[in-house]
């Protein structure tokens, strides 16, 4: 029976079995596997007395014993334990390798950290980027209102624009469809009032005529062309007095027809 010599730890000098893999008193890990031949080395050596390779020893050392909690080094320590009958066993170096790389040590040592660490983040950017696409959406729908709300102006004016074209060519029923489907866009379209109003004098409809000047003078009473020919409707229908009154009125506001 072969008796074990006493060596002491490279980074605390405390007293080490030979066959020791970690320092008990400072939890140093004593023992690697050489990443070129496989072979079992020391952490303190700078090159491996079988391959020449250079060591370079990257793993748990004594700095942790300042910067990690005994419970949590522990169980970090206690992970990278190998058999050691794998270990020194001729033969078997594949073996000793996947003892010193446990696959689950990862998995324990983000275990051993409080849950509420993997969680705030992640809730907390979810949050932000749900407010993000509400706020998306809000702006969305109101470019849609917005641009709604101004899409119906510019139909008004093609559907008077086309009214006006087809008065001046003569077609004055033609032309009182399209200034009423500009009137359904915007009821409180002035000229397209207007417009009609006289279209329908041309055709000695009189009485519309003045209805749609009263509407034209209602949206702006100081209209003088809504004044003017309201006058004129109402001398067709041999109402002098009060086609002179418009007649006056819209003089007043500045009429020069």
């Amino acid at each position: 029976m072969s008796i074990m010599e006493s060596l002491s730890c490279p980074y605390c000098n405390s007293q080490i079995g030979e066959y020791a893999l970690k320092c008990p008193n400072c939890n140093s890990k004593l023992k690697t596997i050489c990443k070129k031949c496989g072979k079992v080395i020391n952490t303190n050596w700078t090159e491996c007395p079988d391959c020449g390779d250079k060591i370079y020893y990257e793993d748990i050392t004594p700095i942790l014993k300042d910067s990690t909690n005994e419970e949590n080094k522990t169980q970090i320590y206690s992970d990278f334990m190998p058999n050691v009958d794998t270990v020194f066993h001729e033969g078997k170096n594949e073996q000793a390798r996947l003892d010193f790389y446990p696959i689950e040590t990862k998995t324990q040592i983000y275990g051993d950290l409080p849950e509420k660490e993997f969680q705030t983040m992640p809730n907390e950017r979810q949050k932000k980027l749900n407010i993000i696409k509400i706020a998306g959406t809000i702006f969305v729908i109101l470019i849609i209102f917005i641009i709604s709300s101004f899409t119906t102006t510019p139909n008004a004016e093609n559907y008077y624009n086309k009214g006006y074209s087809l008065y001046y060519a003569g077609d004055y029923n033609r032309a009182i469809e399209k200034l009423d489907k500009a009137l359904e866009l915007d009821p409180k379209y002035l000229d397209a009032y207007i417009l009609k109003g006289i279209a329908l004098y041309d055709q000695n409809y009189y009485y519309k005529a003045i209805d749609c000047y009263n509407k034209a003078i209602e949206i702006d009473p100081n209209n003088a062309n809504a004044w003017w020919n309201k006058g004129r409707a109402l001398y067709r229908l041999d109402r002098k007095v009060e086609a002179n009154e418009c007649f006056n009125k819209a003089k007043e506001l500045g009429y020069k027809g």
